[in-house]
């Protein structure tokens, strides 16, 4: 059986850059998890690991008529660490000072419109008796002459 290199070339130079996209993925999926907390990072996760696995799985698809080989999924983790610990930081140390900029806004807006929302409900209960519900007032049949 006959070795096709220029295949096997191929395939290593397109493993590279599908890397450094899904750690640039990555990246962009890490915005999202912030606000949601722990089920935040559990659903990124779960997506970024079914994304790696499918674009692997479609770059060997095409390239290698779906044969498995190594060496593309060494060389997309080799250039999605080289990522994380290059452009990975300089994003990151980008998006913290960012998110200490509009953190804080963004935070007051919400505290602003939940300030509102409370403040209206409780003008409607107070309005409303607070839910309490009074004994009516019995009217007496007598009427005041004066």
């Amino acid at each position: 059986m006959e070795v096709d290199y220029r295949g096997q070339l191929l395939l290593a130079l397109y493993s590279f850059p599908t890397g450094l996209l899904l750690g640039g993925i990555y990246d962009i999926l890490r915005l999202f998890r912030l606000p949601f907390g722990k089920a935040g990072v559990f659903i990124t996760d779960i997506l970024q690991s079914f994304l790696c696995f499918l674009s692997v799985q479609i770059l060997l698809y095409n390239f290698w008529n779906g044969k498995i080989r190594i060496y593309p999924y060494l060389i997309c983790f080799i250039s999605f660490v080289l990522y994380r610990v290059t452009l990975g930081r300089l994003f990151t140390a980008v998006f913290i000072k960012l998110s200490s900029y509009i953190k804080p806004r963004v935070l007051y807006r919400i505290a602003a419109v939940r300030g509102y929302i409370y403040k209206k409900r409780l003008l409607y209960k107070a309005a409303h008796g607070f839910g309490i519900k009074l004994p009516r007032r019995k009217r007496s049949g007598k009427k005041n002459k004066t």
